[in-house]
């Protein structure tokens, strides 16, 4: 469940700059990048710590779980995305 909301923030993360400034820049790209990256460490590094795995309720997600939620996850990215691009489209048409 856990990796289900950073996914979901990410996918907003990826395309919320789209709608309220722009295009990312190019150091923009790579701070996100780097974000997606120390999450991911930091995730599977927090599994295996016991103190802080048993206060959050972390455990290994099983496979048939994680596959459950890829067409969920593949359609919250489709609406997340055709949303930042119509309110981007609408900021930048002419008033």
């Amino acid at each position: 469940m856990l990796v289900s909301f950073i996914i979901v923030g990410v996918v907003f993360f990826l395309f919320a700059p789209g709608a309220y400034s722009g295009p990312p820049t190019r150091t923009q790209k790579w701070q996100f990048l780097l974000l997606i990256v120390i999450e991911l460490v930091s995730v599977v590094a927090l599994i295996h710590v016991p103190i802080v795995a048993t206060f959050y309720n972390l455990s290994v997600p099983a496979v048939g779980s994680v596959l459950e939620l890829v067409p969920l996850l593949i359609l919250y990215a489709g609406a997340q995305y055709l949303i930042a691009r119509r309110f981007s489209k609408v900021q930048l048409s002419p008033s």
